[in-house]
């Protein structure tokens, strides 16, 4: 087909484009050089505003689950809408946007900006109740940096939760991650969602976390791993190379579905096995 008219195109429809004929890293390649040309914060202060955690369910639980979505656009609390639909009723669910992905919004010129911007998120929002932190994919990454971080200011979380989470440059398949860009990119839905200021902060943030590795964190940890693998991809002989792995300590809980399929057709399943999960640890408690 034909690709976007020379001149013309913004940056999400260049890197649609890039995702749609296989050129995933030069896709990648064009929103990171984009995201150098935005205005950036320096200082917490810098960012204008506080981060505000979004609600999305209520429940008696005693543990808020305050959820990160991923970093690939598009990014926010509606990553986590249909798994806070099945949790409603049971626990309390809040998403924390991430910084530069909103109009209008300055990017951080450091990751150190993101992990201490959503630790004062949580320190404000919850100062009483205890709380879990779930990442979604990539959010992960910063689930657990918050969780470290409110640590060494003395607060520490109920659990950390991996929703699918790899670490950065381990053994992930490529096939695999250029078939979740390609899913995201040309789905309609979920390019309408793409704003300039979401695609751009994509190439930001995969810039600031390349190579981030965690910190000690006591905080339990567990991974929700997706049962199967990105559909169009080879058969692997049942090894399962491709799943999510973390070298550090946690437990390992799998959950129905593929990476995206898990948070949207298995949503009601994945909020089942997360909740089954968290209230274990409030019984030992």
């Amino acid at each position: 087909g034909r690709g976007p008219a020379a001149g013309s195109a913004g940056d999400r429809d260049l890197y649609r484009h890039a995702c749609s004929i296989g050129k995933f890293g030069e896709g990648v390649g064009v929103l990171k050089a984009a995201a150098k040309l935005r205005p950036t914060f320096d200082t917490t202060a810098g960012f204008g505003k506080p981060v505000t955690p979004v609600a999305l369910a209520s429940g008696p639980a005693p543990t808020a689950l305050v959820c990160v979505p991923s970093m690939v656009a598009p990014s926010g609390p509606h990553n986590f809408a249909r798994l806070a639909l099945h949790l409603h009723g049971l626990r309390a669910v809040h998403a924390l946007p991430l910084p530069g992905f909103g109009d209008g919004e300055l990017l951080p010129a450091e990751s150190g900006l993101v992990i201490d911007l959503h630790a004062d998120a949580v320190e404000r929002g919850f100062p009483d109740a205890p709380v879990a932190l779930a990442g979604y994919s990539s959010g992960g990454w910063l689930a657990h940096a918050i969780a470290a971080r409110l640590e060494e200011r003395g607060t520490r979380p109920v659990a950390v939760v991996l929703l699918d989470t790899w670490l950065p440059g381990d053994r992930v398949p490529e096939a695999d991650i250029e078939e979740e860009l390609r899913g995201i990119a040309v789905n309609d839905q979920a390019f309408a969602l793409m704003t300039e200021e979401q695609v751009t902060a994509q190439g930001a943030y995969l810039d600031l976390f390349e190579g981030w590795q965690p910190s000690a964190a006591t905080a339990p940890v567990v991974l929700v791993r997706a049962r199967e693998r990105m559909p169009q991809q080879p058969d692997d002989g049942g090894s399962g190379h491709w799943a999510a792995e973390w070298e550090l300590d946690h437990e390992t809980v799998e959950a129905f579905g593929n990476h995206q399929t898990m948070m949207n057709e298995h949503a009601r399943s994945t909020a089942r096995v997360l909740d089954d999960w968290l209230r274990e640890r409030e019984r030992r408690r």
